[in-house]
């Protein structure tokens, strides 16, 4: 959607906008980056500040097919664990960029679009447009974002860029605390970005490209040494300036100075008993302040306590996400719907053989290609992905293998299954997660015709030559019926789905020994005691967790928070479980 013209009137923003696509985006960002152009453009967008509002909108309207993408800018903001206030901050990756160079940005960067129609495609909204940006880039549910608070402010044009947009500023201090807020899987979290930092509420600066140094001194992170995107330490600032709270002295100075001038007026003009008055006076103000801090004070500390920590790295472990799905609804138990994840899977073979294969039986030649595709009709989008592939030649090369979670969810009630290796009455390895060992055929009989070619090579930034000559071959039917995939990881050379049965029947699939009941106060050493002792002389056994929600989360928390526990779980196997868990409602994190 681009901006044509706009019309403010009495604090209300009107904006006439019109339908574009991403091509069209393309062209006139590059005629605007064209050195021969771009001092133009930027005389007339920096003389719109200084005219009167009829030049101004006349220079908006003459420049209409500069602004061909409205964007908006999303700063994320709320409380920590302990209650402290603090502000998210992204580090844009590189490989999205045109110059390939990581920047830091807002969190959620997002560009209106036709998904924002909303009231049966009658008027488009920026409130919508807000919410589907943090649910694809963070992937927080829309149903959690609606309890935040919003506010629009800074409409404006960036002159480096060519570009006009809203900002914004949402804040989580009711919800969650910014700790939670970072590990919801994204759709395009682990395309677009690097990291997500919380960094602390700072004092307000007169120059915003003071804070590019003050962020650095505060935290002590090198990824503050990032280059930040043009004006992104301006909208930081203002969003600063537009949450300080007034200092302790100065609010203590104003309410002294209104308290000593009441009192003054009451001992002159009036009859009223001055001891009494001031009793009444202190005892209202200390309810005044009793009352304040009572709601102020967050919701998530009562919950968390003062601490939150994800189990694993999120993003410079040894096991990375490159990619993740949004489709929650299946996770949480419609079954029916079709599965363009899978289908989104495509194989690529390096020679051309006209047979089928067997998963185990190639290896990735290079990293998966990863993006997002847009459906033409309905505009949805899901991810896709990519795998050049060679038939093995003994163990060398990188495997794809997919992992599936087996669990059960009806209501409030899940059920996980947890395997226990031992070896020589030791434990060995704890698992919640468990390989496919179905075998999966690929048919690569297919190759792509022209079009596909230049499609797909446009959404890969693959190399044509490359794609005419392999042979094609995607997930079959029956597989893509019964398995959903959820993430996709690396972990040292290898690449790894996590999946779910689309079946949602752990009794169904899966078979364990041993069924386990979590109550509100069961701990991690009553498993131990009363399962796991007594079957150490098993090389290996499954266990069935099973209880409401809540007690399930406090479990895995704390079963995972002990150390002699944890040493025994591998990273992948928590990271999948930790991506997994919060889709369904659950945190999995060491909490204090």
């Amino acid at each position: 959607m681009g901006i044509r013209g706009y019309k403010l009137e009495k604090g209300e923003l009107l904006l006439d906008i019109y339908e574009t696509d991403h091509f069209t985006f393309k062209v006139f960002k590059k005629i605007f980056k064209d050195r021969r152009f771009k001092r133009i453009f930027q005389e007339i967008i920096c003389r719109t500040n200084k005219t009167n509002d009829n030049i101004k909108l006349l220079l908006v309207e003459s420049l209409a097919f500069l602004f061909s993408s409205f964007g908006i800018d999303i700063i994320i903001g709320g409380r920590d664990a302990s209650g402290a206030k603090k502000m998210l901050v992204a580090a844009r990756s590189g490989n999205i960029e045109s110059d390939n160079r990581s920047t830091l940005h807002v969190p959620v960067n997002e560009s209106f679009s036709r998904t924002d129609l909303v009231e049966h495609d009658q008027y488009y909204s920026p409130y919508h447009c807000v919410l589907r940006g943090i649910k694809e880039e963070l992937g927080i549910p829309e149903e959690i974002c609606k309890k935040t608070s919003v506010s629009f402010h800074d409409f404006a044009i960036v002159s480096d860029e060519g570009e006009i947009g809203l900002g914004c500023y949402v804040d989580f201090s009711f919800v969650m605390p910014l700790e939670e807020a970072r590990l919801y899987p994204g759709q395009d979290k682990y395309l677009e970005l690097a990291d997500i930092l919380i960094v602390p509420y700072l004092p307000f600066k007169w120059s915003p490209s003071a804070y590019e140094d003050y962020f650095y001194k505060t935290t002590g992170n090198e990824k503050f040494c990032m280059q930040w995107q043009s004006f992104t330490t301006l909208l930081y600032q203002r969003a600063i300036l537009r949450n300080a709270e007034a200092s302790i002295p100065i609010i203590w100075l104003v309410d002294s100075t209104i308290i000593l001038t009441l009192l003054f007026l009451l001992t002159n003009y009036t009859q009223i008993d001055l001891t009494s008055t001031i009793i009444s006076l202190i005892l209202g103000g200390l309810a005044l302040f009793i009352m304040k801090r009572l709601n102020n004070k967050s919701v998530h500390k009562l919950t968390y306590g003062e601490f939150l920590k994800p189990f694993v790295p999120q993003w410079n472990g040894d096991v990375r996400v490159l990619q993740s799905t949004m489709h929650s609804q299946i996770v949480k138990g419609s079954r029916k719907e079709t599965n363009p994840i899978a289908d989104g899977i495509m194989f690529g073979l390096n020679s051309p053989s006209g047979q089928k294969l067997k998963l185990s039986d190639i290896h990735l030649l290079t990293p998966p290609f990863c993006t997002v595709r847009r459906e033409f009709v309905n505009f949805t989008e899901y991810p896709i992905s990519f795998y050049y592939v060679a038939e093995k030649n003994g163990d060398i090369g990188n495997c794809l293998s997919f992992i599936k979670i087996p669990y059960a969810l009806s209501s409030d009630d899940l059920s996980l299954l947890l395997t226990v290796k031992t070896e020589k009455g030791h434990i060995v390895s704890y698992n919640f997660t468990k390989p496919i060992h179905s075998d999966i055929i690929l048919d690569f009989t297919n190759t792509l015709d022209e079009k596909q070619v230049n499609t797909f090579s446009k959404y890969y930034r693959m190399n044509k030559d490359l794609l005419k000559n392999v042979q094609i071959a995607s997930l079959d039917e029956n597989f893509q019926k019964r398995w959903f995939p959820l993430d996709l990881f690396n972990a040292g050379n290898d690449y790894f789905w996590s999946v779910i049965d689309m079946e949602d029947e752990l009794e169904k699939h899966d078979s364990y020994d041993f069924d386990f009941k979590i109550s509100k106060k069961t701990q991690p050493r009553d498993l131990y005691m009363k399962v796991i002792a007594k079957n150490m002389n098993r090389s290996c056994f499954s266990i069935k967790l099973n209880g409401n929600l809540k007690n399930m989360e406090a479990f895995l928390c704390a079963f995972t928070s002990r150390n002699d526990n944890r040493r025994k779980m591998s990273d992948l196997d928590i990271y999948m479980m930790q991506l997994f868990l919060i889709r369904i409602g659950i945190v999995y994190a060491k909490k204090k």
